[in-house]
């Protein structure tokens, strides 16, 4: 019987890992995946590699930058999509290793394929949730991306967020594509986009303060996801420029009785702060949030309130 062919090996390991993933020779496939054959055997075996990623992470992990290598920005992009669905699979179970192919996932953004932009924006996310720093040089990439509609513009957020969290801001062009997705988005579109600019606010509330209207629409809303983020966003505010968010008193007391205790503590940071500051109608609210400080269910609604309190 003749030596089978690297694609006849490709094939039967890609066909294993969907059928019997345990029955895989992982050394196989890392082997055939070094070899460098053709693109028609790397896609199989990219195949195969995101089929055993939730059982074996740590073996698919240890061969990313072989993974990565089939990453391309030339005319011959055929293997980005399968390279992408196998990096997100890795990118759930460790994104260390992928640190270093930011720059080439920040490139895929625009890639013609529209699975490809969307799987690299979720790696970049993945990577932003524990590496925020390293997705730095990405931003105006992924500001660009919270242009699409749906999951990509989801993804492109969560990484904004992330690396707003752990940057104290983004640059001044992003806040303002962040704070229209706030204004004119839906469902977890716009509750990423409020939490932008609720992260970048907690860091450096005067960055946000000229979008502090865009807040107020939100958590007068019936969207529980946007009105909890934004209520975040206004209490930054509240702490250095409690007249721009005054007219936040009337929801957020609303707030004081959300299902969500997120809602219910960020409503009381932002009502303690604004009646610190001396504004009457946060002052005239405090009764109801003394009434969370004394029998609401979760201790740190307990102890905002209590705080929100003490602190007027």
């Amino acid at each position: 019987m003749p030596d089978r062919t690297p694609y006849d090996r490709a094939t039967d390991l890609h066909d294993r890992a969907r059928t019997a993933p345990g029955t895989v020779d992982f050394a196989s496939v890392a082997a055939l995946l070094r070899s460098r054959h053709s693109p028609s055997v790397d896609r199989h075996l990219l195949s195969c590699l995101a089929a055993l990623a939730d059982d074996r992470p740590d073996a698919v992990a240890s061969v990313a930058g072989e993974v990565g290598a089939r990453l391309s920005l030339s005319d011959d992009r055929g293997l980005n999509a399968p390279a992408t669905d196998c990096l997100a699979e890795i990118a759930d179970a460790d994104p260390a290793p992928l640190i270093d192919l930011v720059p080439m996932l920040a490139a895929l953004l625009d890639d013609d394929a529209e699975g490809v932009r969307r799987g690299a924006t979720y790696v970049l996310s993945r990577i932003a949730s524990a590496y925020p720093d390293a997705v730095r040089p990405a931003v105006p990439s992924l500001a660009d991306a919270t242009t699409d509609d749906g999951g990509r513009a989801v993804n492109a957020l969560s990484a904004l967020a992330s690396v707003a969290d752990w940057c104290g801001t983004l640059p001044a062009d992003a806040r303002d594509d962040v704070a229209e997705l706030a204004r004119h988005g839906r469902g977890p579109v716009r509750a990423n986009a409020v939490a932008v600019l609720a992260n970048v606010a907690r860091h450096r509330p005067a960055d946000v303060e000229q979008h502090a209207e865009v807040l107020l629409a939100a958590v007068e809303e019936g969207e529980p996801g946007p009105r909890t983020n934004a209520a975040a966003g206004i209490a930054a505010i509240a702490r250095e420029h409690p007249a721009a968010v005054s007219a936040a008193v009337p929801a957020l007391v609303e707030l004081l009785e959300a299902d969500d205790p997120r809602a219910r503590r960020n409503a009381c940071r932002a009502l303690g702060r604004l009646a610190s500051a001396g504004d009457p109608a946060a002052a005239s609210a405090l009764d109801a949030v003394s009434a969370l400080a004394d029998a609401d269910a979760d201790p740190d609604v307990r102890r905002l309130a209590s705080w929100a309190v003490s602190a007027a």
